[in-house]
């Protein structure tokens, strides 16, 4: 039975009438009410753009905005209860929380968006960490904004802005008396809160807990780009002060560039690990009415110029199709889109989103969980491919059907799966943050081959299976070390000696095309290819150079008439020379099948896709990775050819 949309108000949509077109609401089995596709939905058609209802930054560290009642000691306080309340963490004596009667006490700024730079430099180490930390603490600020403090409006923050709470009733939560670590983790913050900090005497332990589940059930994290907004003229430029200080005291935190004082041009600083935007959280009315699948069928764009949600059809839909996305995390912690098994996923869901997934992807067989056959290997010298069954949950040999539990993933297994995981995911994280680095580059080598080394022909038990998600993953990390930090630390030349290149080639074709491609997405590429660019990226760069010769001409100059008073020629009567397009050379013959290969998958099958997906809907950092593999690609061809 549909429901009528207009019910639930569509003034925040931009592309109203095409959305009442190409979709209904539903109650469907399993997910509820839902989001279902009215006629046939082609790839690349919008389907929803939509305004947030709510938007708020994850981690504020300045008043502003987007974070009104933001202030450090208040920020401390909330994660202190965070802390101390979360069973999953023994809490320390320093961390246990007080009564702050005050938490005014930090000036806000004029800028809406400021960079972590600003920060203080505070020592943090011995601080456990939680999972809810910065989830809980920035949402209970958000509940501010729906319930301010009872106070004169002259003492309320500058950037305040009020949201009406009737438009909040719309969206799923738990019941606050569910028998959920999470919802009781939420329900007891919100108690302690309501007691002890001044700002939230006045709120209603109930409704704010109901709100944060709202929160963790509904809403999306999105990267707000604060360059953006800013070239877009729909956000105050930064703060005087602060840019200043960016470009002076904080100016020995990042590398330097001679050339560029235009604070744009931060963005070179980054590399395909880190992030130049900041994570926020936006609730959108109905966009949280789109179901999760791990293999969806739509992609959310997020444009930041005019801060709306773009929901985009990455294939075919027919008629009356649930449509999905995921909400789950595409990056490096388990229980993600790559990263985790099928037991992961749903433990991450269940655990932030309060259900199990029963999508198709999680009721097959677990293409990342694929071990070897403790039965096959006691009878056979060739060893065979158990598979997990997400819908029986049982595992079954795809060549004796013996239901044995791999040794592997046995919990009682000394470094198994568990651990592998859990240190290939600490490892991704630290490469991503950038901290560290070259002890990271010193051990790094070493220690993935020792985890994908430690079985042998007699003893596979402790080996790491070839089908299962870690095995491809870190090949890719591989990849990274042998074509860009090994040559950045130590230079391109002994890493030219070692043929680390060739190696790194051959780890990257393994997770680009066997893993990725072949064994979990073929059939859609779209989280394929996003999930490959921090391997490709570099894979691309290191191509690129190693196929060119640099050309330069040097123009002549016409001799000054000569003084007995002058000194002789100077660097600076030089001209200087002019750099030229590169001249293209022929790769090495190693190279030619891998990089072919790479090419064949990633520019002729994933790019048309993913064209054709922002055909309408343009991304420069999608164009931008776009135009840098139809480069590669040309050149991969043309140097391949001599």
């Amino acid at each position: 039975m549909s429901i009528s949309l207009s019910q639930y108000g569509l003034d925040i949509v931009v592309n109203r009438n095409q959305f009442i077109d190409s979709v209904e609401l539903k109650e469907m089995e399993y997910v509820g009410r839902s989001l279902v596709a009215r006629q046939q939905l082609s790839c690349g058609d919008t389907v929803l753009i939509e305004s947030p209802l709510l938007q708020y930054l994850l981690e504020p560290n300045c008043r502003s905005s987007l974070s009104p009642f933001y202030s450090k000691k208040l920020w401390k306080a909330l994660v202190d209860i965070v802390i101390s309340e979360d069973p999953s963490i023994q809490p320390s004596v320093n961390n246990q929380s007080s009564n702050n009667n005050n938490n005014n006490d930090d000036d806000y700024t004029d800028s809406d968006y400021d960079d972590s730079d600003d920060t203080d430099n505070e020592d943090q180490t011995s601080t456990p960490t939680s999972s809810f930390v910065p989830g809980i603490p920035a949402a209970m600020l958000a509940f501010l904004q729906l319930y301010p403090p009872t106070t004169k409006p002259s003492s309320l923050p500058k950037h305040f802005k009020s949201s009406p709470p009737s438009d909040f009733e719309f969206f799923y939560y738990p019941s606050t008396d569910m028998d959920h670590a999470t919802v009781q983790l939420v329900s007891r913050t919100a108690k302690r809160a309501s007691v002890e900090l001044e700002l939230f005497q006045h709120t209603d332990p109930e409704l704010m807990c109901e709100f944060i589940l709202k929160i963790y059930g509904n809403a999306h994290t999105v990267a707000l780009d604060r360059k953006a907004n800013q070239r877009a003229k729909l956000s105050p430029p930064t703060h005087s002060k602060k840019h200043h200080r960016r470009h002076t005291i904080y100016a020995n935190r990042r590398p330097s560039n001679d050339d560029d004082d235009d604070d744009d041009d931060d963005e070179n600083y980054s590399n395909v690990w880190a992030s130049v935007s900041r994570p926020s959280i936006a609730l959108m009315l109905w966009g949280s009415k789109f179901a999760h699948a791990c293999s969806p069928n739509l992609l959310l764009q997020y444009d930041p110029p005019t801060n709306t949600m773009a929901f985009v059809a990455t294939r075919t839909i027919p008629a009356g199709d649930l449509l999905t996305f995921s909400y789950l995390p595409e990056d490096e912690s388990l229980g993600g889109l790559v990263c985790g098994t099928t037991d992961d996923r749903r433990t991450k869901l269940q655990q932030f989103k309060f259900f199990d997934c029963a999508c198709e992807r999680c009721q097959a067989k677990d293409l990342c969980r694929g071990c070897y056959c403790p039965e096959c290997w006691k009878s056979s010298t060739t060893s065979q491919t158990s598979w997990y069954d997400g819908s029986s949950r049982t595992w079954e040999c795809e060549h004796c059907h013996s239901k044995d539990i791999p040794s592997f993933v046995l919990k009682d297994m000394e470094k198994g799966e568990a651990y592998v995981e859990r240190m290939v995911t600490g490892l991704a994280t630290k490469l991503r943050n950038g901290s560290n680095m070259s002890s990271i580059i010193h051990m790094m080598e070493g220690y993935l081959n020792d985890l994908l080394q430690r079985g042998n022909d007699k003893d596979q038990t402790t080996a790491i299976p070839r089908h299962h998600w870690t095995f491809g993953y870190i090949h890719g990390l591989l990849a990274i070390y042998h074509v860009e930090l090994f040559p950045g630390m130590f230079g391109k030349g002994l890493a030219s000696q070692l043929g680390l290149m060739e190696t790194g080639l051959k780890e990257a074709r393994l997770y680009i095309v066997d893993f990725l491609h072949q064994q979990l997405w073929s059939s859609n590429p779209v989280p394929a290819f996003f999930a490959a660019w921090h391997v490709l990226a570099p894979v691309i760069q290191a191509t690129m150079d190693g196929t060119e010769e640099k050309q330069y001409f040097i123009p002549t100059k016409k001799k000054k008439q000569s003084n007995d008073d002058d000194d002789d020629d100077s660097d600076d009567d030089m001209e200087q020379p002019i750099l030229l397009d590169p001249l293209v050379v022929a790769m090495p013959a190693e190279w030619k099948t891998t990089l072919n290969e790479m090419v064949n998958v990633v520019a002729i099958q994933w790019i048309p896709v993913i064209k054709t997906i922002f055909s309408r809907r343009s991304s420069l950092v999608v164009d931008d990775m776009m135009e840098k593999i139809h480069k590669w690609a040309d050149r991969v061809h043309q140097s391949s050819s001599l």
